[in-house]
Protein backbone atom coordinates (compact mmCIF):
# COMPACT_ATOMS: atom_id res chain seq x y z
CA UNK A 1 0.00 0.00 0.00
CA UNK A 2 2.54 2.55 0.96
CA UNK A 3 4.60 1.99 -2.70
CA UNK A 4 1.03 2.75 -4.12
CA UNK A 5 0.70 5.89 -2.48
CA UNK A 6 3.41 7.04 -3.45
CA UNK A 7 3.52 6.29 -7.02
CA UNK A 8 0.14 7.63 -6.89
CA UNK A 9 0.94 10.89 -4.92
CA UNK A 10 4.21 11.15 -7.61
CA UNK A 11 2.30 10.52 -10.58
CA UNK A 12 -0.36 13.11 -9.22
CA UNK A 13 2.33 15.65 -8.85
CA UNK A 14 4.28 15.20 -11.79
CA UNK A 15 1.01 14.99 -14.14
CA UNK A 16 -0.05 18.09 -12.27
CA UNK A 17 3.36 20.09 -13.37
CA UNK A 18 2.83 19.14 -16.75
CA UNK A 19 -0.66 20.13 -17.13
CA UNK A 20 0.19 23.14 -15.92
CA UNK A 21 2.72 23.91 -18.01
CA UNK A 22 1.31 22.79 -20.95
CA UNK A 23 -1.24 25.08 -20.23
CA UNK A 24 0.78 27.94 -19.73
CA UNK A 25 2.56 27.31 -22.89
CA UNK A 26 0.07 26.91 -25.58
CA UNK A 27 -2.16 29.19 -24.12
CA UNK A 28 0.82 31.65 -25.31
CA UNK A 29 1.50 29.06 -28.51
CA UNK A 30 -2.03 29.46 -29.74
CA UNK A 31 -1.85 33.20 -29.95
CA UNK A 32 1.20 32.86 -31.76
CA UNK A 33 -0.29 30.57 -34.49
CA UNK A 34 -2.91 33.25 -34.86
CA UNK A 35 -0.51 35.19 -35.63
CA UNK A 36 0.68 32.75 -38.53
CA UNK A 37 -2.23 31.39 -39.63
CA UNK A 38 -4.55 34.99 -40.22
CA UNK A 39 -1.66 36.47 -41.46
CA UNK A 40 0.51 34.14 -44.20
CA UNK A 41 -1.42 33.07 -46.86
CA UNK A 42 -2.46 29.60 -47.19
CA UNK A 43 0.37 29.16 -49.78
CA UNK A 44 3.45 30.51 -47.63
CA UNK A 45 1.78 28.74 -45.01
CA UNK A 46 2.30 25.76 -47.02
CA UNK A 47 5.90 26.40 -47.34
CA UNK A 48 6.20 27.02 -43.74
CA UNK A 49 4.61 23.32 -42.70
CA UNK A 50 6.59 21.47 -45.63
CA UNK A 51 10.02 22.91 -44.43
CA UNK A 52 8.92 22.07 -40.71
CA UNK A 53 7.41 19.13 -41.46
CA UNK A 54 10.55 17.55 -43.66
CA UNK A 55 13.10 18.75 -41.14
CA UNK A 56 11.35 17.58 -37.92
CA UNK A 57 10.85 14.16 -39.51
CA UNK A 58 15.00 13.55 -41.41
CA UNK A 59 15.94 15.04 -37.98
CA UNK A 60 13.83 12.89 -35.86
CA UNK A 61 15.03 9.79 -38.18
CA UNK A 62 18.95 10.92 -37.66
CA UNK A 63 18.49 11.44 -34.25
CA UNK A 64 17.62 8.13 -33.03
CA UNK A 65 14.62 9.26 -31.43
CA UNK A 66 12.99 6.07 -30.55
CA UNK A 67 15.42 5.39 -28.15
CA UNK A 68 13.75 7.97 -25.56
CA UNK A 69 11.96 5.46 -23.70
CA UNK A 70 14.97 3.47 -23.39
CA UNK A 71 17.06 6.07 -22.05
CA UNK A 72 14.67 6.65 -19.50
CA UNK A 73 14.23 3.55 -18.65
CA UNK A 74 18.08 3.65 -17.93
CA UNK A 75 18.37 6.72 -16.44
CA UNK A 76 16.00 5.60 -13.94
CA UNK A 77 17.04 2.06 -13.09
CA UNK A 78 20.92 2.21 -13.64
CA UNK A 79 23.99 3.76 -11.82
CA UNK A 80 25.65 4.11 -15.31
CA UNK A 81 23.37 5.38 -17.30
CA UNK A 82 25.46 8.94 -17.84
CA UNK A 83 27.27 7.07 -20.18
CA UNK A 84 24.14 5.92 -22.68
CA UNK A 85 23.05 9.72 -22.27
CA UNK A 86 25.94 11.67 -23.22
CA UNK A 87 26.96 9.45 -25.85
CA UNK A 88 22.74 10.14 -27.52
CA UNK A 89 23.34 13.60 -27.40
CA UNK A 90 26.81 13.93 -28.54
CA UNK A 91 25.73 11.13 -31.10
CA UNK A 92 22.75 13.55 -32.02
CA UNK A 93 24.27 17.18 -32.46
CA UNK A 94 26.79 15.87 -34.70
CA UNK A 95 24.52 13.94 -37.29
CA UNK A 96 21.85 16.85 -36.57
CA UNK A 97 24.98 19.46 -37.75
CA UNK A 98 25.63 17.12 -40.95
CA UNK A 99 21.98 15.78 -41.92
CA UNK A 100 20.87 19.58 -41.84
CA UNK A 101 23.44 20.70 -44.88
CA UNK A 102 21.82 17.56 -46.39
CA UNK A 103 18.33 18.49 -45.71
CA UNK A 104 19.04 22.08 -47.42
CA UNK A 105 20.46 20.37 -50.87
CA UNK A 106 17.82 17.97 -50.81
CA UNK A 107 14.91 20.20 -50.49
CA UNK A 108 15.99 22.73 -52.58
CA UNK A 109 15.90 20.49 -55.26
CA UNK A 110 12.84 18.17 -54.12
CA UNK A 111 10.55 21.29 -52.92
CA UNK A 112 12.19 24.45 -54.85
CA UNK A 113 13.05 25.63 -50.76
CA UNK A 114 15.91 28.15 -50.42
CA UNK A 115 19.03 26.75 -48.35
CA UNK A 116 18.69 29.03 -45.79
CA UNK A 117 15.08 28.49 -45.43
CA UNK A 118 16.16 24.85 -44.44
CA UNK A 119 19.09 25.42 -42.78
CA UNK A 120 17.02 27.66 -40.06
CA UNK A 121 14.04 25.21 -40.25
CA UNK A 122 16.66 22.53 -39.12
CA UNK A 123 17.94 24.85 -36.31
CA UNK A 124 14.71 25.82 -35.05
CA UNK A 125 14.05 22.37 -35.34
CA UNK A 126 16.94 21.25 -33.03
CA UNK A 127 16.66 24.01 -30.35
CA UNK A 128 12.79 23.82 -30.11
CA UNK A 129 11.38 21.29 -27.29
CA UNK A 130 8.31 20.66 -29.86
CA UNK A 131 10.87 19.55 -32.05
CA UNK A 132 11.31 16.20 -30.73
CA UNK A 133 15.38 16.37 -31.60
CA UNK A 134 18.14 17.74 -29.88
CA UNK A 135 16.73 19.85 -27.08
CA UNK A 136 13.70 17.60 -26.07
CA UNK A 137 16.95 15.07 -25.44
CA UNK A 138 18.35 17.06 -22.69
CA UNK A 139 14.81 16.96 -21.22
CA UNK A 140 14.90 13.51 -20.79
CA UNK A 141 16.88 13.27 -17.24
CA UNK A 142 14.34 15.68 -15.60
CA UNK A 143 11.53 13.30 -16.67
CA UNK A 144 13.45 10.34 -15.33
CA UNK A 145 14.11 11.93 -12.16
CA UNK A 146 10.22 13.29 -12.51
CA UNK A 147 11.15 17.12 -12.31
CA UNK A 148 8.72 18.08 -14.89
CA UNK A 149 8.74 21.70 -13.73
CA UNK A 150 11.99 22.97 -15.15
CA UNK A 151 11.52 21.97 -18.43
CA UNK A 152 8.26 23.47 -18.53
CA UNK A 153 9.26 26.44 -17.19
CA UNK A 154 11.79 27.10 -19.79
CA UNK A 155 9.12 25.91 -22.60
CA UNK A 156 7.04 28.69 -21.50
CA UNK A 157 10.24 31.23 -21.53
CA UNK A 158 10.64 29.98 -25.24
CA UNK A 159 7.02 30.58 -26.13
CA UNK A 160 6.78 33.84 -24.97
CA UNK A 161 9.96 34.87 -26.89
CA UNK A 162 8.92 34.04 -29.90
CA UNK A 163 5.54 35.29 -29.85
CA UNK A 164 6.66 38.82 -28.81
CA UNK A 165 8.97 38.22 -31.90
CA UNK A 166 6.30 37.48 -34.08
CA UNK A 167 3.92 40.39 -32.82
CA UNK A 168 6.78 42.76 -33.23
CA UNK A 169 7.63 41.97 -36.82
CA UNK A 170 3.53 40.12 -37.84
CA UNK A 171 3.53 42.93 -40.78
CA UNK A 172 6.21 41.84 -42.15
CA UNK A 173 5.97 37.79 -41.60
CA UNK A 174 6.75 34.84 -44.47
CA UNK A 175 7.92 31.37 -44.01
CA UNK A 176 11.52 32.27 -43.16
CA UNK A 177 10.86 34.80 -40.64
CA UNK A 178 8.32 32.53 -38.65
CA UNK A 179 11.16 29.80 -38.75
CA UNK A 180 14.18 32.64 -37.70
CA UNK A 181 11.65 33.79 -35.19
CA UNK A 182 11.33 30.02 -33.25
CA UNK A 183 15.08 29.45 -33.82
CA UNK A 184 16.17 32.98 -31.69
CA UNK A 185 13.17 32.06 -28.80
CA UNK A 186 14.42 28.83 -28.39
CA UNK A 187 17.77 29.16 -27.70
CA UNK A 188 18.42 31.01 -24.62
CA UNK A 189 16.26 27.66 -22.74
CA UNK A 190 18.53 25.35 -24.93
CA UNK A 191 21.63 26.79 -23.90
CA UNK A 192 20.40 26.61 -19.90
CA UNK A 193 19.19 23.18 -20.25
CA UNK A 194 22.37 22.20 -21.40
CA UNK A 195 24.21 24.45 -18.89
CA UNK A 196 22.18 22.30 -16.11
CA UNK A 197 22.94 18.89 -16.93
CA UNK A 198 26.62 19.90 -17.30
CA UNK A 199 26.49 21.12 -13.86
CA UNK A 200 24.29 18.02 -12.65
CA UNK A 201 27.36 15.92 -14.08
CA UNK A 202 24.46 14.24 -16.17
CA UNK A 203 26.01 14.79 -19.73
CA UNK A 204 29.76 14.93 -20.59
CA UNK A 205 30.76 15.24 -24.28
CA UNK A 206 31.81 11.64 -24.90
CA UNK A 207 31.03 8.79 -27.16
CA UNK A 208 31.16 5.55 -25.56
CA UNK A 209 31.59 2.24 -27.51
CA UNK A 210 29.45 0.26 -25.08
CA UNK A 211 26.67 2.87 -25.19
CA UNK A 212 26.98 2.82 -28.86
CA UNK A 213 26.73 -1.29 -29.35
CA UNK A 214 23.39 -0.76 -26.86
CA UNK A 215 22.19 1.88 -29.44
CA UNK A 216 22.66 0.39 -32.65
CA UNK A 217 22.93 -3.55 -31.74
CA UNK A 218 20.82 -4.78 -29.19
CA UNK A 219 17.57 -2.82 -29.44
CA UNK A 220 17.40 -1.90 -33.78
CA UNK A 221 14.16 -2.17 -32.92
CA UNK A 222 13.97 1.16 -31.73
CA UNK A 223 15.57 3.13 -34.02
CA UNK A 224 13.13 0.99 -36.65
CA UNK A 225 10.35 2.55 -35.38
CA UNK A 226 11.32 5.96 -35.00
CA UNK A 227 12.12 5.89 -39.24
CA UNK A 228 8.60 4.29 -39.85
CA UNK A 229 6.75 6.86 -38.06
CA UNK A 230 8.42 10.18 -39.04
CA UNK A 231 8.58 7.99 -42.89
CA UNK A 232 4.73 8.61 -42.31
CA UNK A 233 4.85 11.96 -41.61
CA UNK A 234 6.93 12.74 -44.45
CA UNK A 235 4.94 11.28 -47.07
CA UNK A 236 2.15 12.15 -46.00
CA UNK A 237 2.74 15.89 -46.64
CA UNK A 238 4.87 15.24 -49.79
CA UNK A 239 2.39 13.38 -51.28
CA UNK A 240 -0.28 15.86 -50.70
CA UNK A 241 2.57 18.37 -51.96
CA UNK A 242 2.85 16.30 -55.21
CA UNK A 243 -0.41 15.32 -55.98
CA UNK A 244 -1.79 18.29 -54.85
CA UNK A 245 -0.49 21.74 -54.14
CA UNK A 246 1.37 24.01 -51.24
CA UNK A 247 -1.73 25.28 -50.39
CA UNK A 248 -3.83 21.93 -49.65
CA UNK A 249 -0.17 21.37 -47.21
CA UNK A 250 -1.28 24.88 -45.82
CA UNK A 251 -4.69 24.08 -44.70
CA UNK A 252 -3.44 20.31 -43.58
CA UNK A 253 -1.17 22.20 -41.27
CA UNK A 254 -3.83 24.66 -40.22
CA UNK A 255 -5.86 21.50 -39.34
CA UNK A 256 -3.12 19.69 -37.56
CA UNK A 257 -2.31 23.00 -35.37
CA UNK A 258 -5.98 22.91 -34.33
CA UNK A 259 -6.14 19.60 -32.49
CA UNK A 260 -3.33 20.27 -30.44
CA UNK A 261 -5.08 19.91 -27.38
CA UNK A 262 -5.39 16.41 -28.01
CA UNK A 263 -1.63 16.14 -28.29
CA UNK A 264 -1.36 18.27 -25.54
CA UNK A 265 -3.05 15.79 -22.86
CA UNK A 266 -1.37 12.88 -24.97
CA UNK A 267 1.92 14.28 -23.07
CA UNK A 268 0.47 15.10 -20.16
CA UNK A 269 -1.01 11.50 -19.49
CA UNK A 270 2.14 9.30 -20.93
CA UNK A 271 4.77 11.79 -19.86
CA UNK A 272 4.51 10.92 -16.26
CA UNK A 273 3.32 7.11 -16.81
CA UNK A 274 6.23 6.03 -18.78
CA UNK A 275 8.65 6.05 -15.85
CA UNK A 276 6.05 5.02 -13.29
CA UNK A 277 4.70 1.61 -15.67
CA UNK A 278 8.78 0.79 -16.05
CA UNK A 279 9.44 1.01 -12.56
CA UNK A 280 6.76 -1.33 -11.68
CA UNK A 281 7.43 -3.52 -14.21
CA UNK A 282 11.05 -3.80 -12.58
CA UNK A 283 9.85 -4.52 -9.31
CA UNK A 284 7.93 -7.40 -10.99
CA UNK A 285 4.69 -6.00 -9.55
CA UNK A 286 2.36 -8.70 -9.95
CA UNK A 287 -0.79 -6.60 -10.93
CA UNK A 288 1.88 -4.61 -13.52
CA UNK A 289 0.27 -5.81 -16.99
CA UNK A 290 -3.22 -5.33 -15.46
CA UNK A 291 -2.51 -1.90 -14.57
CA UNK A 292 -1.14 -1.08 -18.14
CA UNK A 293 -3.75 -2.65 -19.66
CA UNK A 294 -6.58 -0.26 -17.94
CA UNK A 295 -4.21 2.60 -18.03
CA UNK A 296 -3.88 2.17 -22.02
CA UNK A 297 -7.52 2.01 -22.01
CA UNK A 298 -8.57 5.13 -20.03
CA UNK A 299 -5.48 7.03 -21.43
CA UNK A 300 -7.34 6.55 -24.74
CA UNK A 301 -10.75 7.30 -23.68
CA UNK A 302 -9.49 10.58 -21.90
CA UNK A 303 -7.84 11.59 -24.92
CA UNK A 304 -10.54 10.83 -27.44
CA UNK A 305 -13.08 12.73 -25.20
CA UNK A 306 -11.22 15.61 -25.34
CA UNK A 307 -11.06 15.00 -29.30
CA UNK A 308 -15.29 14.91 -28.67
CA UNK A 309 -15.22 18.35 -27.13
CA UNK A 310 -12.68 20.07 -29.43
CA UNK A 311 -15.48 18.61 -32.39
CA UNK A 312 -18.60 20.69 -30.82
CA UNK A 313 -16.26 23.87 -30.34
CA UNK A 314 -14.74 23.41 -33.84
CA UNK A 315 -16.43 26.36 -35.89
CA UNK A 316 -15.43 28.73 -32.65
CA UNK A 317 -11.88 26.96 -32.47
CA UNK A 318 -11.41 27.76 -36.38
CA UNK A 319 -12.35 31.31 -35.37
CA UNK A 320 -10.24 32.00 -32.73
CA UNK A 321 -7.19 30.38 -34.30
CA UNK A 322 -7.18 31.39 -37.57
CA UNK A 323 -9.24 34.95 -37.39
CA UNK A 324 -11.71 33.06 -40.00
CA UNK A 325 -9.46 32.88 -42.48
CA UNK A 326 -10.46 29.13 -42.41
CA UNK A 327 -13.59 29.30 -41.74
CA UNK A 328 -14.77 26.84 -44.90
CA UNK A 329 -12.51 23.86 -43.76
CA UNK A 330 -14.75 23.32 -40.64
CA UNK A 331 -15.20 19.30 -42.56
CA UNK A 332 -10.92 18.64 -42.72
CA UNK A 333 -10.63 19.98 -39.39
CA UNK A 334 -12.93 17.20 -37.76
CA UNK A 335 -11.29 14.62 -39.68
CA UNK A 336 -8.50 15.69 -38.35
CA UNK A 337 -9.69 15.03 -34.98
CA UNK A 338 -10.77 11.35 -35.89
CA UNK A 339 -7.20 10.59 -37.34
CA UNK A 340 -5.33 11.82 -34.27
CA UNK A 341 -8.46 10.02 -31.92
CA UNK A 342 -6.78 6.26 -34.10
CA UNK A 343 -3.45 8.21 -33.63
CA UNK A 344 -3.78 8.20 -29.64
CA UNK A 345 -3.78 4.27 -29.74
CA UNK A 346 -1.05 3.96 -31.92
CA UNK A 347 0.86 6.39 -29.60
CA UNK A 348 -0.26 3.66 -26.43
CA UNK A 349 0.84 0.60 -28.80
CA UNK A 350 4.68 2.06 -29.11
CA UNK A 351 4.83 2.84 -25.47
CA UNK A 352 3.31 -0.14 -24.01
CA UNK A 353 5.17 -2.08 -26.96
CA UNK A 354 8.59 -0.43 -25.56
CA UNK A 355 7.97 -0.99 -21.89
CA UNK A 356 7.60 -4.83 -22.01
CA UNK A 357 10.37 -4.86 -24.85
CA UNK A 358 8.24 -5.80 -27.77
CA UNK A 359 10.22 -3.77 -30.13
CA UNK A 360 9.24 -5.52 -33.06
CA UNK A 361 5.63 -4.86 -32.27
CA UNK A 362 5.95 -1.18 -32.14
CA UNK A 363 8.32 -0.57 -35.54
CA UNK A 364 5.92 -3.08 -37.68
CA UNK A 365 2.92 -1.04 -36.34
CA UNK A 366 4.92 1.97 -37.49
CA UNK A 367 5.91 0.24 -40.99
CA UNK A 368 2.32 -0.43 -41.39
CA UNK A 369 1.48 3.53 -41.11
CA UNK A 370 3.97 3.89 -43.95
CA UNK A 371 2.13 1.24 -45.92
CA UNK A 372 -1.10 2.45 -45.33
CA UNK A 373 0.33 6.12 -46.76
CA UNK A 374 1.68 4.29 -49.83
CA UNK A 375 -1.63 2.87 -50.68
CA UNK A 376 -4.38 5.41 -49.58
CA UNK A 377 -2.93 8.59 -50.19
CA UNK A 378 -2.56 8.98 -53.57
CA UNK A 379 -5.84 7.67 -54.55
CA UNK A 380 -7.69 9.68 -51.69
CA UNK A 381 -5.76 12.84 -52.49
CA UNK A 382 -6.56 12.67 -55.75
CA UNK A 383 -10.23 11.74 -55.29
CA UNK A 384 -10.75 13.82 -52.39
CA UNK A 385 -8.54 16.74 -51.86
CA UNK A 386 -7.31 17.91 -48.68
CA UNK A 387 -9.89 16.02 -47.07
CA UNK A 388 -8.52 12.52 -48.66
CA UNK A 389 -5.27 13.02 -46.90
CA UNK A 390 -7.14 12.95 -43.69
CA UNK A 391 -9.72 9.95 -44.24
CA UNK A 392 -6.15 7.66 -45.75
CA UNK A 393 -4.74 8.63 -41.94
CA UNK A 394 -7.62 6.53 -40.38
CA UNK A 395 -7.44 3.92 -42.72
CA UNK A 396 -3.62 3.79 -42.51
CA UNK A 397 -3.67 3.55 -39.14
CA UNK A 398 -6.20 1.30 -38.57
CA UNK A 399 -4.27 -1.21 -40.59
CA UNK A 400 -1.64 -0.61 -37.73
CA UNK A 401 -3.69 -1.05 -35.02
CA UNK A 402 -5.45 -4.13 -36.41
CA UNK A 403 -2.25 -6.01 -37.15
CA UNK A 404 -0.47 -4.80 -33.66
CA UNK A 405 -4.02 -6.33 -32.11
CA UNK A 406 -2.68 -9.95 -33.88
CA UNK A 407 1.03 -9.31 -32.79
CA UNK A 408 0.13 -8.94 -29.18
CA UNK A 409 -2.21 -12.17 -29.46
CA UNK A 410 0.54 -13.93 -30.61
CA UNK A 411 2.79 -12.67 -28.20
CA UNK A 412 0.31 -13.66 -25.39
CA UNK A 413 -0.85 -10.59 -24.64
CA UNK A 414 -4.58 -11.02 -24.61
CA UNK A 415 -5.57 -8.17 -22.10
CA UNK A 416 -4.05 -5.72 -24.73
CA UNK A 417 -5.49 -7.36 -27.86
CA UNK A 418 -8.97 -7.10 -26.52
CA UNK A 419 -8.23 -3.62 -25.36
CA UNK A 420 -6.71 -2.50 -28.94
CA UNK A 421 -10.02 -4.35 -29.95
CA UNK A 422 -12.38 -2.36 -28.00
CA UNK A 423 -10.66 1.28 -28.38
CA UNK A 424 -10.50 1.06 -32.60
CA UNK A 425 -13.79 -0.47 -32.75
CA UNK A 426 -14.92 3.02 -30.52
CA UNK A 427 -13.71 5.46 -32.21
CA UNK A 428 -14.76 3.97 -35.37
CA UNK A 429 -17.79 4.05 -34.75
CA UNK A 430 -17.69 7.21 -32.29
CA UNK A 431 -16.47 9.48 -35.48
CA UNK A 432 -19.33 9.30 -37.93
CA UNK A 433 -21.70 9.51 -35.25
CA UNK A 434 -20.19 13.04 -34.20
CA UNK A 435 -20.13 14.36 -37.90
CA UNK A 436 -23.96 13.69 -38.25
CA UNK A 437 -24.29 15.28 -35.11
CA UNK A 438 -22.19 18.56 -36.16
CA UNK A 439 -23.68 18.50 -39.16
CA UNK A 440 -27.48 18.76 -37.72
CA UNK A 441 -27.16 20.50 -34.97
CA UNK A 442 -25.93 24.25 -34.53
CA UNK A 443 -26.19 25.11 -31.09
CA UNK A 444 -22.33 24.87 -29.34
CA UNK A 445 -23.97 23.14 -26.46
CA UNK A 446 -26.24 20.94 -27.83
CA UNK A 447 -23.29 19.87 -29.86
CA UNK A 448 -21.43 19.02 -26.57
CA UNK A 449 -23.94 17.45 -25.25
CA UNK A 450 -24.65 14.74 -27.75
CA UNK A 451 -20.90 14.33 -28.88
CA UNK A 452 -20.16 13.97 -25.31
CA UNK A 453 -22.98 11.17 -25.05
CA UNK A 454 -22.45 9.61 -27.82
CA UNK A 455 -18.63 9.16 -26.81
CA UNK A 456 -19.45 8.02 -23.61
CA UNK A 457 -22.14 5.50 -24.51
CA UNK A 458 -20.36 4.01 -27.27
CA UNK A 459 -17.50 3.45 -24.99
CA UNK A 460 -19.56 1.90 -22.83
CA UNK A 461 -21.30 -0.47 -25.72
CA UNK A 462 -18.29 -1.43 -26.98
CA UNK A 463 -15.86 -2.16 -23.53
CA UNK A 464 -13.54 0.92 -24.06
CA UNK A 465 -15.08 1.72 -20.53
CA UNK A 466 -16.01 -0.93 -17.96
CA UNK A 467 -17.67 -0.65 -14.49
CA UNK A 468 -14.80 -2.23 -12.81
CA UNK A 469 -12.84 1.03 -13.94
CA UNK A 470 -14.19 2.96 -10.89
CA UNK A 471 -12.67 0.79 -8.66
CA UNK A 472 -9.33 0.96 -10.07
CA UNK A 473 -10.03 5.05 -10.29
CA UNK A 474 -11.35 4.94 -6.89
CA UNK A 475 -8.52 2.95 -5.87
CA UNK A 476 -5.57 5.24 -7.27
CA UNK A 477 -7.79 9.04 -5.94
CA UNK A 478 -7.75 6.86 -2.33
CA UNK A 479 -4.03 6.43 -2.52
CA UNK A 480 -2.91 10.23 -2.95
CA UNK A 481 -4.95 11.40 -0.72
CA UNK A 482 -3.50 8.96 1.79
CA UNK A 483 -0.19 9.89 0.98
CA UNK A 484 -0.99 12.86 1.40
CA UNK A 485 -2.60 12.96 4.38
Amino acid sequence: MPAEQSAAKLYARASGAVLLGQLAYYAVYLWGMRLILSTLPKGENGLLTYVQQWTSAVLSIAMLNGYNTLIIKRLRSESNAIELFSTVVTLRALIGAAVSLVLAVTLSFVGEVPYTTTLVASLATLVLSRGMALRSTFELPFHARMRFELPAALNILDIVLIVTLLWWYRSGLDAATVLAIQAIGALPGFVALIALTWKDGVFRVRLSKQALGTLLGNTGWLGTTAIFIYAHMLLDVTLLDLVGNRTMVGIFGAASSASLPMSILQGIVWSPLIPLLSQRLLAAHREAHADMERVFRLATVAIVLAGCIMAAAMPFIIGLLTNGAYADHTLEFLLQLWALSFSAIVFGVQHYASLVERYRIAAITSALLVVGSVVFDWWLIGTLGTQGIFVAKVLSHVLAITCAAVMFRRDGYERITIALARSGIWIGVTGPLIGLASIHLDNVMARLIAMVGIAVMAAVATGAIRTDDRRFIARFIRSYRTARA
